[in-house]
């Protein structure tokens, strides 16, 4: 396989994460121009599109490298297949550890103020008594 084709396989399997890549994009800039108080779990968001991201890059890299040197390796043809796999699998479970941190993300709570910093609840005003 030549340097082109590979470099051409991994541009038109990176070109199938393009969407992926640009909501990450847009979710990064969405959080980090908020301010911290009004994004809550904020380190979650950040990891879990990070995550993401990172594996729309990688991910194309390593099968392109995987297509190119499987054949000139010593690996028999018929476990080829179960190496391509035991990739899919691990990608499956890097992109639900990130959709994990999205969920955190979601349900994080910020942490309740202490007793003593709480303002005062007012008293529930009383309707004036009239008897009948």
């Amino acid at each position: 396989m030549s340097m082109s084709s590979e470099v051409t396989m991994f541009l038109s399997m990176l070109g199938s994460q393009v969407p992926v890549i640009l909501a990450c994009v847009v979710s990064f800039l969405v959080i980090l121009t908020h301010s911290a108080a009004e994004v809550r779990g904020r380190s979650w968001a950040l990891m879990g599109f990070g995550l993401l991201c990172l594996l729309c890059l990688v991910m194309p890299a390593v099968q392109s490298i995987a297509v190119a040197v499987l054949p000139k390796s010593g690996v028999p043809v018929e476990f080829r297949p179960w190496i391509f796999t035991g990739l899919a699998v691990f990608w499956s479970l890097l992109r639900g550890v990130a959709y994990l941190c999205l969920l955190a993300a979601l349900v994080a709570r910020p942490a309740a103020p202490p007793l003593m910093d709480r303002p005062p609840v007012p008293p529930v005003p009383r309707p004036p008594y009239e008897p009948r």
